[in-house]
Formats: structure tokens, C-alpha cells, sequence
């Protein structure tokens, strides 16, 4: 380790058990900061850089510390084995530092009290990658304004910056060490956070996540997958599969999430009060294949359906259990392959799985199914037309099951089931929620009947179908709803052209007298009872 000398402003290297106490430094990068080399070479003894030097090693040597470390110019970033060394041990230098002087160059002293409290909470500091760790990791941190006047410590302001940063004060202080919680919730912690390059978004994690890995700037957001799957080799923790908790929808309903997610944004609304069951459970690794993992999957029975519901480790408020939803694809070889189902995030389920009749299958989490496009020349294919509820405001959500789904325009294409049902649920952002659900016949894949209902909860088209006390019978979803059957569905018969396509031997139901004004007067409990689409 590279330390500078508070008085002399020399370097001098240290190693292991012979580094001395030192002050370290937190700031957010700015114009002219000095490199090793400029340094070295005093090439560059002016300047906001420079200065900001002399002003940490005079406020270090004034509380009686001779050593200090600085970021900007005691790294040699010219080497590429030196900067991996650095980032790699970044977290345990400022872990093993006596005093982390955080430098807050956006907050002056000369304001006001309220002025300065708005300052501070509003500091580029706090939006830093980098800034996080050496937030968590110091045992003594004190801020200072930009003329170096102290602000406080991080004890003092533990219930501002917990307010700010959504960490608890118990991490912030020490009392808890923040490497003792799942991994989702602190990467959750940067989600609001930003880096300079993209991959540093990675690279920032690697100490609060207990971590080393080489750098390969120019990687992009594969460094951020690299960082995940790092995590996966080294412990035993489900949540970094449990990505979008809390979001309630993916960005687009249509598209498939990757089984791991391409940023810390993914973990952005993760419920603190998730906790994981089993600290070292069956252990679980990245594949060329995928994740390979063994979970106890809850499948529909009564459905012919190649889904299910994977129970992870980890539970919340005391009962509820945290579910991936997932698609599955058994293999000639025996192999299961499984990806994340397309409109459906992971959710605490509202049931406990004691009861549950659930088996454990070992399969891989692959990114992305092949074979999923749906053949629009298929006789057995069934079009909604959706424009009276697109033109309103609503938009499709989720919908269950979510294979052999396609979208155009108006118009929602997807592949009939034999017995089955198709649930689909469309929100909007001032009215409440409708579903759509398609029933199959038993017999005769060419009839089936569609129905709506209204709800004000906010359960997506899985729960509703799966998260019963017995999933054996999915009826129990469709009977626990009220549905309404008057005056809001028609069929039109095949042979229809209809945006551009020529659809032979389809049927295509069409959503009519949806109220455009006022939907709030339409809705009223109505029995549910099944009556046949109008010919």
C-alpha cells in the first residue's frame, strides 16, 4: 500500500502488517486531480486537484496522523495490475483505516443552516458508485465541507444519511455489519448510483460483496453478470436471483428478463425485510449451460403446462415465501432447462409452502427460451382484439401462462390450450385493474369462452392463478373473482382481415362497450357463470 507522507507530501510503500495508522480520503472526482505520475513528477502543483491534496494531508497532520491515502495519486492507474490490486483491496484499506475524512466539494460553509442541511442531503457524493463503500466500510467517517469545516461524523448524521441512502443506521454505524445481509439488499444500495465508466458499477461492489475478480474495462454490463456469477461460486445466498422484487412489472411485458440482471437498478425497490432461511444451503453454480441449481418447484397440476412456480431460500414478515416464476423445457437428455417466465417478476407469496406438495428438480437457469415464436398461420390460434382498452390507457401487464405469446398492434395472438385457461390482466394508471380470462374446452380446442373481471389489488396474473391453498385445481382462481360476461365480449369468425394480416380459420374475440368516460361506474360484483361467446 502506497501512503503519503501528511508533512513531507512524499510516498512511501508499506506491506501487510507493517502499514501504519493513516487517514484515507472519500471525495467525488473532479477537474485537474493529480495522477501518480503528475504527482510523482510535481508536474502539477496547482490547481483544484493539487489543493484538495494539500488540504486533506494539512486537516490529516493536524489530528495527529503522519499517513494518508488519496485515490487520485497513490495509484500507478497506468498499471493494470496495480489498479486490479487496488480495486480488489479497496474496501479493507478503508475497513483498516483510523479515520475516513469524507470531503463534500459541493457544500459550503458560508450558507445558511437550512441551506447547508439541503447541501448536503443533495451532494454528488451521495450519487457516486465508488462512494458507497467507503461510506460502509470505515469504523470512523466525519464529513467536510468544501473550506474542510467539519459537517459531523456518520454517527451524528446517521438518521439523514439513512434517510438519503435507505441503508439502516444499524449498517451505518457498525453495529451490524453490512457483508452479514443478503446480497440482493446490498446491491440494492446502488441502484441510485452512478460511474463514471460502466463496468466500475461492478467493480465498486466487490468488497461489500466479499468478492475479488480480475478488471476487464471494455467488458460493458457483462462485468456487472461476471459479478454475479463471482457471487454465486462464493456463497450460497437465492436472492441475486430474485431481481425486479418490488418493481411489480418488467419494463416490457413481452420481452424475457435474463435470469441475472444487467444492473443494480433491477434491485432497486428490494424489501429489507427479506431474510434468507438457509445461510448455507445446496450449492448452486454458473454453467455454459446456465445457473445450475436444484428447486423445489410448485407446478399446476390440473394443467398441462411446462411451468411453475421455484421456491427460493428466503422468506419475509415471518410466513411469506419468496417464488421465481418460471418456464420449463424437459430435454431428450433429461435435462431441465428453465428461464424466467416473460411478465412475471419473483413475489412473496401470501401462503406458506409447508403445506404444499412440491418436488425438487435439478435444472439450469438459462437467459432466454429458443423456439418461442408463435407461427401466426397456426390453425389453432386465438386473436384479441384489444383496441377499445389500448385506446383508454390501458396496457397489457402480465398474463399467465406467458409461452407462445405474441403481440401486434391491438391485437393479441396467442395459441389455444385444451382445457385450459389463459388469464390476462391490463392496468392503468388512474383506473382499476381488468382481467381477461380465456377458458379452454375440454374436448374442442375450437370452442372456449372469455370473460372479464375487475379487481383493486394489486396481484399479478400468476398469483392469482397459482398462489391458492391447492393449485391442484385452477378453477379455485377463476371461482374466487367475480366475473362479468354482459355486453363486453363478441366473436368475430374467421376468414377476417385485421391489421394488415389475413387470418383463415381464427377466431378473433373483440373486447366491445368497455366504458371510455368512466369506468367507475360500471364496475359492480357480478356472479360468475360461464356463457358462450356470441356468434
Amino acid at each position: 500500500m502506497r501512503l503519503l507522507n501528511c508533512r513531507t507530501m512524499q510516498m512511501e510503500e508499506f506491506f501487510d502488517s507493517h502499514i501504519p495508522k493513516y487517514a484515507i480520503l472519500s471525495h467525488t472526482w473532479g477537474e485537474k486531480e493529480v495522477s501518480y505520475q503528475a504527482f510523482v513528477s510535481r508536474s502539477l502543483t496547482e490547481g483544484p486537484g493539487y489543493e484538495k491534496i494539500e488540504g486533506f494531508c494539512s486537516l490529516a497532520a493536524g489530528l495527529g496522523y503522519e499517513w494518508a491515502w488519496v485515490d487520485t495519486c497513490c495509484i500507478d492507474k497506468s498499471s493494470s495490475a496495480e489498479l486490479s490490486e487496488a480495486i480488489n483491496s479497496m474496501f479493507h484499506w478503508y475497513r483498516s483505516s483510523d479515520l475516513c475524512i469524507i470531503y463534500l466539494s459541493d457544500v459550503y460553509n458560508h450558507l445558511n443552516l437550512e441551506l447547508r442541511n439541503q447541501a448536503f442531503r443533495l451532494s454528488r457524493w451521495h450519487t457516486r458508485g465508488w462512494t458507497l463503500q467507503e461510506l460502509l466500510a470505515p469504523r470512523r467517517a466525519v464529513f467536510y465541507d468544501k473550506t474542510w469545516n467539519e459537517i459531523g461524523s456518520k454517527q451524528d448524521l446517521e438518521e439523514v444519511i439513512t434517510d438519503i441512502t435507505k441503508i439502516s443506521g444499524e449498517v451505518l454505524v457498525g453495529r451490524n455489519d453490512p457483508r452479514s445481509l443478503p446480497v440482493a439488499e446490498r446491491i440494492s444500495w446502488a441502484s441510485n448510483r452512478r460511474t463514471s465508466r460502466e463496468e466500475d458499477i461492478a467493480y465498486c461492489l466487490l468488497g461489500l460483496l466479499g468478492v475479488n475478480m480480475p478488471l476487464l474495462y471494455g467488458e460493458g454490463r457483462k462485468a456487472f453478470t461476471r459479478l454475479q456469477e463471482e457471487v454465486i461460486r462464493n456463497t450460497y445466498d437465492h436472492t441475486i436471483l430474485a431481481r425486479d422484487v418490488g418493481l411489480g412489472l418488467p419494463t416490457s411485458s413481452l420481452t424475457r428478463a435474463p435470469c441475472l440482471a444487467t444492473s443494480p437498478d433491477a434491485f432497486r425497490e428490494w424489501d429489507a425485510e427479506i431474510m434468507l432461511t438457509k445461510p448455507r444451503g445446496d450449492h448452486y453454480l454458473p454453467t455454459n449451460l446456465g445457473i445450475h441449481i436444484s428447486l423445489p418447484i410448485i407446478r399446476p397440476m390440473a394443467m398441462n403446462l411446462e411451468c411453475g412456480l421455484a421456491i427460493l431460500d428466503c422468506v419475509a414478515y415471518g410466513a411469506k415465501t419468496l417464488v421465481l416464476p418460471l418456464e420449463l423445457d424437459k430435454r431428450h437428455n433429461s435435462t431441465m432447462l428453465a428461464w424466467t417466465a416473460r411478465s412475471a417478476v419473483p413475489f412473496l407469496a401470501h401462503w406458506g409452502v409447508t403445506s404444499m406438495t412440491f418436488t425438487t428438480i435439478p435444472l439450469y437457469l438459462t437467459p432466454r427460451a429458443s423456439g418461442e415464436s408463435l407461427l401466426l398461420n397456426e390453425r389453432l390460434c386465438f386473436i384479441m382484439d384489444l383496441r377499445c382498452l389500448f385506446d383508454i390507457g390501458y396496457f397489457l401487464a402480465d398474463f399467465f401462462p406467458s409461452s407462445n405469446f405474441k403481440i401486434d398492434g391491438n391485437h393479441i395472438f396467442y395459441r389455444r390450450l385444451i382445457g385450459g385457461h389463459k388469464l390476462l390482466r391490463f392496468c392503468h394508471p388512474s383506473y382499476v385493474t381488468i382481467l381477461v380470462m380465456h377458458e379452454g374446452c375440454e374436448d374442442d380446442p375450437m370452442r372456449c369462452g372469455l370473460q372479464t373481471a375487475y379487481i383493486t389489488y394489486p396481484y399479478t396474473s400468476w398469483e392469482l392463478t397459482l398462489t391458492r391453498e391447492s393449485i391442484d385445481d385452477v378453477q379455485q382462481a377463476y371461482d374466487s373473482l367475480s366475473w362479468s360476461t354482459t355486453g363486453y365480449m363478441n366473436r368475430v369468425g374467421g376468414g377476417c382481415y385485421v391489421g394488415g394480416l389475413d387470418f383463415d380459420d381464427h377466431e378473433i374475440a373483440v373486447i366491445k362497450s368497455l366504458p371510455a368516460r368512466d369506468p367507475d361506474t360500471y364496475i359492480r360484483p357480478i356472479q360468475p357463470r360461464s356463457v358462450p361467446l356470441q356468434e
